[in-house]
């Protein structure tokens, strides 16, 4: 559903799911849950994130590319709550990038410190990494978010031109 577009009937689904008594919350996983925090956000639901990363949080360092995935649910808000922010800080604390395989989880890994940058206002740093990042192919979606953050930045430094032409 949520490919689809139909984020409400997406975040019902999500609900009833989560409400069943058989649903144990400790067998789902830190990826799964950051991407249901995705959906919530989707409808408005800005405590659904939080509530998330929290359950999510537990016993995640044995999973360095979902903490990483659960760190960027908590940074998505266009205002993140500060103890999401927090959270995000202390889960990418955890995480060296020789603790993720591929190239590809290493990427994100610096997207999302990227974005905790721009969250926190270092925008000298989050510029710098996000610009990078975007310079990179291949274009998919992470390279898009980094486009993106990188105007952000671009445009919160004083850089009009440069947040407009990116």
């Amino acid at each position: 559903l949520a490919w689809q577009g139909t984020w409400p009937q997406a975040a019902e689904v999500v609900a009833a799911a989560l409400a069943d008594p058989a649903c144990d919350r400790g067998t789902v996983s830190g990826n799964a849950l950051s991407w249901i925090g995705v959906v919530r956000l989707r409808v408005g639901d800005t405590a659904g994130p939080l509530e998330m990363c929290r359950a999510a949080a537990v016993g995640i360092g044995d999973a360095p590319l979902n903490a990483v995935l659960l760190a960027r649910t908590c940074l998505l808000p266009e205002e993140p709550a500060q103890e999401l922010t927090g959270l995000a800080a202390e889960l990418l604390a955890t995480i060296a990038p020789g603790d993720l395989g591929q190239e590809h989880h290493r990427a994100w890994l610096d997207l999302v410190r990227g974005m905790l940058a721009l969250r926190t206002g270092d925008l000298s740093a989050a510029h710098a990494r996000l610009t990078r990042i975007a310079a990179t192919g291949p274009s998919d979606t992470r390279q898009t978010t980094a486009l993106a953050l990188a105007g952000e930045a671009a445009g919160r430094l004083g850089r009009s031109e440069e947040a407009r032409r990116l």
